[in-house]
């Protein structure tokens, strides 16, 4: 069958139906007949080929290997290989400020006479960032740039 005498009784069917060309080409296209064409990444054809393994990917923990039978990292002494937790600590990361060092027993930074630092926090600005307008200068008081 020619693509012109499939399009010529496919337009005589709608017009049969009293629908419109768009319509028939639709149904057709719903029937569970009609080839779908396949979206998405085509797959790899030798997914079956790969044995299953539940060793995990990345590289294996210092003085440890694999062991296939029991399925788990091993040291190199024998035994089943543990992960260690880290402990996290509260001291802030960054340089430190002037004249302080860090106290676990305080939890903060101290002077050298051991008194406790305080942040001293600044003052909220209601300034805009960026260049001020030309012959303009910001007023903390009135909130907007004043000539100068």
């Amino acid at each position: 069958m020619s693509f012109n005498t499939a399009f010529n009784a496919l337009a005589e069917y709608a017009k049969e139906q009293g629908i419109t060309l768009a319509d028939a080409l639709g149904s057709i296209k719903q029937h569970q007949d009609f080839p779908k064409a396949n979206r998405g990444r085509p797959r790899k054809a030798n997914k079956e080929n790969v044995s299953p393994n539940n060793r995990p990917k990345g590289r294996p923990p210092k003085d440890a290997e694999w062991s296939d039978e029991d399925e788990k990292y091993i040291n190199s002494d024998g035994t089943e290989y543990i992960k260690e937790e880290k402990t996290t600590s509260t001291k802030p990361r960054g340089k430190p400020p002037k004249d302080t060092e860090w106290s676990d027993e305080e939890d903060g930074y101290i002077y050298s006479d051991g008194s406790k630092y305080n942040k001293v926090e600044k003052p909220i600005s209601t300034k805009p960032r960026g260049r001020p307008p030309n012959g303009t200068e910001w007023s903390e008081e009135l909130g907007i740039y004043v000539n100068k």
